[in-house]
Order: C-alpha cells, then structure tokens, then sequence
C-alpha cells in the first residue's frame, strides 16, 4: 500500500505514519500479508494529468525506444520492487534491479500491450489520439526557481479544463519543484475539449496561482 503524504497531498507525514500503523495492524487482524510505504506527494508525479497525457508518459515510460518523466519511473520501479520482495520473487533489496531488468529488457511495454489487447484495445491507434483542440500555454512571468507545485490545486485545475470525463483534457507541466524557469519560459500547457473550460481554467489558475516561483 502507498501512501503518499506531504504539504498539498492527502496526508502529512504523522497522519500518513498513523494510517500505515493502522494498515498493519488490519493485515495482522485479517492475517494477510501486507507492506505499507509512505513516499514523498508534494506535487504531481509525471508530467502529464488528465487520461490522455498520463497515458503518454505510461507508454513513454514502458516503450524501451522512449523516455519517460524520471520521477514517475523511479517511483514505479520501487514500488514494483517492494512487490517482488514481498512476494519473495527478489530477495530483499534486490527487488528494484530486477523490475528495472523487465522494464529495460521490452517485458513491460509486451505485458502492457497484451492487458490492453485483452481489453479490446489496440496500442497502434494510440498515435492516433488527439489531444483537446483547445491549449493555452502558461508562460512564467518571471526568472527564478519552482518553491512549490500544489497538487490539489493542479488536480482542480485538471478538472475545470475537463478531467477526467473529457479524456483528451487535461496538464502538461514542463517543470518540476526546485527547478529553474526563465521569463516567458513554458511552466505548462491547458489542454481542453471546449472553449468554455479552458478559460474557466485559466481564470481558476489566475486566481488560485498552483505554480509558485521565487
């Protein structure tokens, strides 16, 4: 189970350590075999939020000719590893290296594409697939650092341009906190099906400002 926790997350890191002591002591209770983790959610992981843009940074991410936002791999890799530990597929502190051996050696990206076959899906068409015909850049105003990216703010944000029903809607981030930004440097991209909520969007991005910079 993972908890993620931080400043604009669900939890703060006591309220986190509380809920995984409560996990573990329902596993114990039920006699299942379980691992709680808590990991760093003080802004949004990937690049993309909406179905569509976080779809491109899964295939990004799986595809072995592609690359993929860092921060998302990284955390799916640990994640799969404390899996495999857990299973006992890995011996203990092994289980990263060996998810990273599936995902660099294609059999992540094969798996991937045979769960969304048996779903009736076909990955060639996903080159296919538009993203919303209606996108604002969002451009900094001026020269600094990222202090902080509020992640319930951009999932608000997500959903005034559409989330999650207008599949194609939704965030680009160009950047992550603690980087730097020049003036008029993309900090994202809106992307909406219709007219009318991108600019709902961009006035609840005025107004609530999620990205701020020093």
């Amino acid at each position: 189970i993972d908890i993620p926790y931080g400043k604009s997350a669900k939890v703060n890191k006591k309220q986190g350590l509380l809920l995984k002591k409560k996990f573990e002591k329902l596993g114990k209770y039920y006699r299942k075999k379980i691992k709680v983790v808590l990991t760093k959610g003080h802004e949004p992981i990937g690049n993309g939020v909406g179905p569509l843009l976080e779809l491109i940074d899964i295939i990004n991410i799986l595809d072995p000719k592609k690359t993929g936002p860092k921060d998302l791999e990284e955390k799916s890799l640990f994640l799969a590893g404390e899996i495999f530990e857990l299973c006992k597929k890995a011996k203990k502190g092994k289980g990263i290296k060996k998810a990273k051996e599936i995902l660099l050696s294609g059999k992540a990206f094969k798996k991937f594409s045979e769960i969304i076959k048996a779903q009736k899906g076909d990955l060639k068409n996903f080159e296919k697939l538009k993203l919303g015909k209606f996108q604002k850049n969002i451009l900094a105003k001026k020269s600094g650092k990222i202090k902080s990216i509020d992640n319930k703010k951009i999932n608000l944000l997500a959903r005034h341009a559409g989330c999650p029903i207008e599949k194609s809607s939704g965030i680009y981030l160009y950047k992550k906190t603690g980087e730097k930004i020049k003036k008029r440097e993309k900090i994202m991209t809106i992307y909406s099906e219709s007219k009318p909520r991108l600019s709902e969007a961009i006035r609840f991005y005025k107004r609530e400002k999620p990205i701020q910079i020093n």
